[in-house]
Formats: C-alpha cells, structure tokens, sequence
C-alpha cells in the first residue's frame, strides 16, 4: 500500500501504520499479513528498519545510490500501535492467531522505543527527532 510504486519504491514504516489503520477494518487478515512482514525484518534489540525495499518488482526502480541508511537515533512514532489497536477488537479466529505470534515482536518493539526514545522529562512519552538540518537526504 503505497502511493506510487515508481516514484516511492520503498515501504515506510510511519506510512505502512497508518494505511493499515484503514486496511484492520476492511480486510484484518491482509493487515495482519503486511504488519507480519514487517515484525518479522526486526533485528534482536527490536529495532525494525523503517524503509524497506518489498520485493523484486520495487528493488527494479531503487537505484543503489538512492537508498538512504536510515539510523536508529532517526525514529518515526510507532504508528503501527493504531492498527494493533483495532485488530485486537477483531474476533475473527485467524486475526487472533496472527497477534498472538507477533506478541513477542511487539513487546521487543515496545522494549526498543523505550529504549531509544522514552521522553526523560515527562513520564511514559516519547521524544522523536528529525534528522539534522546539515543531513543532505
């Protein structure tokens, strides 16, 4: 679910979050699908790349000059939350077997965030930052 597989040939994490939103009420098994892929790319700290070539069809328009090294400290919210959130309301069977095996990557996600970006100035918040405004993206 992107906006223009030529152009953006690459998956966003902020982006694929709130795109599932939508996709939890309308088909919860595709969203549960697309999220699973995702989990399933985080490394074992729960950092999970927030760009992401899906695909040979899309590795086709991404030149290798073009891919931009997203790092860690580069944090987008966890928009993916807004979609959990509805799937949990789904009582179809197969949604809650697809949440039950993603469990243990949300929580290491969870553990990530607060981690890398747990706002020390106001309790259970998070603090994300952009890049610097020196970084040619």
């Amino acid at each position: 679910m992107y906006p223009s597989r030529a152009r953006f040939a690459r998956g966003f994490a902020w982006d694929e979050g709130f795109h599932l939103l939508l996709l939890a009420e309308w088909d919860p098994i595709l969203a549960c699908e697309i999220m699973t892929g995702w989990f399933y790319t985080m490394d074992e700290d729960g950092y999970m790349p927030t760009e992401q070539v899906r695909g040979m069809q899309q590795e086709q328009f991404l030149r290798r000059e073009d891919i931009i090294l997203v790092q860690e400290k580069d944090l987008k919210p966890p928009s993916f939350i807004l979609a959990i959130k509805v799937l949990l309301k789904s009582e179809d069977p197969t949604v809650s077997d697809y949440l039950k095996k993603l469990y243990n990557h949300v929580v290491n996600w969870h553990g990530f965030f607060n981690k890398r970006s747990k706002n020390p100035s106001l309790p259970c918040t998070y603090s994300f930052k952009d890049r610097e405004a020196n970084e040619n993206v």
